[in-house]
């Protein structure tokens, strides 16, 4: 397992190695004390999402006590990943970083606590792991509208987004409940 550092503290791509014959391929995509020892990431919670071309989900996260970190995997299709930085006390608060995760890259995204968390399907039928570190709390549960002027976030959209009611009732950075 290799971690490389993206444009955000803290934030990792995890790249895993990858076995090729002339069967097909083998990956070690997890294993909880490599993960643990590298990253600090202990798995609670594993979630699935199925998604169809052109869907926008974000961008979301958790405060204390039950923040999340997680680990983010495509395994089918393909997908716009944004990452934003709302810890107050950051140098890069407000700040995002962007990547395609995709099935055909195998790499995973690390997002620590204190980030919030969106993507775009650019793929019909795409098909995402996410590992949390704690588990769902609906009360903690807060997000940050997708289109907020001030970050600036350029999804490279196509189209209007497909997006729940919920995801577009969120609050612009400036009135959100953030991390200190």
């Amino acid at each position: 397992m290799k971690k490389i550092p993206l444009s955000l503290p803290d934030l990792y791509l995890i790249e895993n190695e990858v076995f090729k014959d002339s069967r097909g391929s083998l990956s070690e995509v997890y294993k909880d004390e490599q993960v643990y020892d590298t990253l600090g990431f202990k798995n609670v919670l594993e979630l699935e999402v199925v998604s169809v071309n052109g869907v926008l989900r974000g961008l979301h996260y958790q405060l204390d006590p039950y923040a999340q970190a997680k680990i983010v995997r495509v395994v089918n299709g393909k997908i716009l990943d944004i990452v934003v930085d709302i810890r107050k006390s950051s140098k890069t608060f407000g700040k995002w970083c962007s990547y395609v995760l995709g099935d055909e890259s195998r790499h995973q995204l690390y997002i620590p606590r204190g980030f919030a968390h969106g993507y775009y399907t650019i793929e019909d039928n795409t098909k995402i792991i996410y590992k949390l570190d704690n588990i769902y709390d609906k009360s903690s549960y807060r997000g940050i509208r997708y289109d907020d002027e001030s970050l600036d976030i350029d999804w490279c959209l196509k189209d209007d987004p497909i997006m729940s009611e919920q995801d577009l009732a969120l609050p612009k950075l400036s009135k959100a409940e953030v991390f200190e």
